[in-house]
């Protein structure tokens, strides 16, 4: 499903969909289908579902039949922070769609300010992106909200329970 943000993080959903569809394809736990925001739109009525929300009616079978689908993720962007120290916060669930039971939660918030952050998010550049310019390009992914976004979404499909 596509990401859901506030108003005060929307400038976030411009990248956020297909960077996190990229990043948990991946993973290669399972095959990601992507329900664009017009097909969300159509199906339920809302572009963008909140995982805290309550799901409209027929929501799990709806996706079954038009998607094939075993499993919905809602995510939810609940902090967007763009300038340095890059911050996001993020709430993510995995639905099993024939039990309606949650598969996998998260509830992180990644401040590109904590030490911890910023030393696996420089070796996550250096280890997933060529180094075009020189090691000085390497501190990007603390600049960039895009390359931050893909650490982000790195970081937390990483906990994804193996089949």
């Amino acid at each position: 499903m596509p990401a859901f943000c506030d108003s005060t993080s929307a400038g976030v959903l411009k990248f956020i969909d297909d960077l996190f569809l990229q990043e948990l394809s991946k993973s290669k736990i399972f095959e990601t289908v992507k329900v664009p925001p017009k097909d969300a739109l159509y199906l339920f009525g809302k572009e963008r579902l909140g995982s805290f929300e309550s799901l409209p009616e027929d929501f799990f079978n709806k996706l079954t039949d038009k998607y094939g689908a075993n499993g919905v993720l809602l995510v939810d962007i609940h902090s967007y922070q763009p300038y340095r120290p890059i911050s996001i916060g993020v709430r993510a669930k995995l639905i099993d769609l024939k039990s309606g039971e949650f598969m996998w939660a998260i509830d992180e918030t990644i401040d590109g300010g904590d030490a911890s952050v910023v030393s696996a998010a420089i070796n996550f550049h250096k280890q997933k992106h060529v180094q075009a310019f020189s090691n000085k390009t390497v501190g990007s992914v603390l600049q960039s909200p895009r390359l931050f976004c893909k650490f982000l979404a790195n970081s937390i499909f990483a906990t994804l329970p193996k089949r």
